[in-house]
C-alpha cells in the first residue's frame, strides 16, 4: 500500500494519525478520512493509501 504525505483531511482538516488508512484522489490531488470519503460521492477515482507510522521510513 502506498503512503501518504499528507497531514491531515483535505475536506474536514482532521489530522491523521500514524498508521491511519485515508483516501487519495487525483481530482482533487488530496488524502481525505473515510467519513469525508463517503460524503463525496462524485468522486469515483480513488486510491488508499497509508499515514506512516512514526519512525517508519517512507
Amino acid at each position: 500500500m502506498k503512503k501518504s504525505l499528507s497531514k491531515y483531511c483535505g475536506e474536514c482538516q482532521k489530522d491523521f494519525v500514524p498508521g491511519e488508512i485515508v483516501y487519495f484522489t487525483w481530482l482533487e490531488n488530496h488524502s481525505f478520512c473515510g467519513n469525508c470519503k463517503r460524503k463525496l460521492v462524485l468522486i469515483n477515482d480513488w486510491e488508499t493509501r497509508q499515514i506512516p507510522k512514526r519512525g517508519e521510513e517512507i
